[in-house]
């Protein structure tokens, strides 16, 4: 059993101009039956766990908007997204005879549910996601066959469309054992090889239900504490999906955090790890939330979110 990885390069290249119908609706059937780039609305919802420690119950571990600097200000005891709706989009780059660029764009439309048992019922905000990635897929023609085959698919990267905030990710590093995936700006133009080998391919591995994963993420925001960054990944023991408050990182490698960015913006590292893996085809999603979002009752929500497909097979 395998785990895959990354490699850092970009596939595209001059475009060549517009996708055939036929072949359009042979890579719409690729795209569509493959859970990297459809599942983005059950991976992010929260559902039906609001009573799993997932939701950070009792857990918020940065300060609170003082209520004397701000009238609508509460205290979250506990969130969660739903999406009640997604579309998505698929558009297509023809870059030569055997290679196409697909870009993948799905729109999640949900609620940010608040609950603020101290003050007493629920808060809940409106959130359009909007989340973009690549896929480049290259055409293999043999005697009696011609089809279409996945060759990078992007890490994605997903941005609420009323937010007023500032707060976006610029760098998440994935460790899997001995083995690395970093991810940067912007995530969807960052591509995982599929079906290679090696530190400069697809990062590959023996499964190990003792195998240590680390998740690390830089996040700049206009908060000089701390805003609220979540990883959801895979449950190896329950083989559902689970969400994590990451932890603030104070020093790494004798740099100290947060960094004063001198614009009015602040660089935040934050960091989390888990033992065990298990067969299928996975994303690692780390979501950055404007400490507004949380703690003001009318500010909209703001929020980036990046993630990581990766098999284990």
């Amino acid at each position: 059993m395998w785990i895959a990885g990354c490699n850092k390069s970009s596939p595209t290249g001059p475009s060549g101009g517009s996708v055939s119908t036929s072949d359009q609706q042979s890579l719409d059937n690729i795209i569509s039956n493959d859970a990297f780039l459809t599942s983005d609305a059950a991976t992010l919802d929260d559902g039906a766990a609001s009573t799993s420690l997932s939701l950070d119950k009792a857990t918020i571990r940065i300060m609170p908007l003082s209520a004397a600097s701000i009238a609508t200000a509460i205290t979250p005891y506990a969130w969660g997204r739903t999406f009640s709706s997604w579309s998505g989009n698929k558009a297509y780059d023809q870059i030569n005879d055997s290679t196409v660029v697909a870009t993948i764009t799905n729109t999640l439309t949900g609620t940010l549910w608040i609950d603020t048992s101290v003050n007493g019922g629920f808060v809940r905000k409106p959130i359009v996601m909007t989340t973009v990635r690549n896929v480049k897929l290259e055409k293999r023609v043999s005697k009696d066959s011609t089809q279409w085959v996945e060759k990078f698919v992007s890490a994605m990267q997903g941005n609420t469309n009323s937010g007023t905030d500032t707060i976006y990710i610029t760098d998440v590093t994935f460790f899997m054992g001995t083995d690395t995936i970093d991810i940067t700006s912007p995530a969807y133009n960052d591509y995982l090889l599929m079906g290679a080998i090696g530190r400069l391919g697809l990062h590959m591995l023996p499964q190990s239900a003792s195998r240590i994963f680390t998740i690390q993420a830089t996040v700049v925001s206009t908060s000089p504490d701390s805003d609220r960054v979540v990883v959801h990944y895979p449950n190896a023991v329950t083989d559902t999906r689970i969400r994590r408050p990451m932890r603030h990182v104070a020093i790494n490698n004798g740099q100290a955090y947060p960094i004063n960015n001198g614009n009015g913006t602040y660089t935040h590292l934050y960091r989390w790890g888990w033992i065990g893996d298990y067969p299928g085809r996975h994303t690692i999603i780390v979501s950055a939330l404007s400490k507004r979002t949380l703690y003001d009752s009318q500010a909209p929500v703001t929020s980036q979110d990046w993630g990581i497909p990766y098999i284990v097979q």
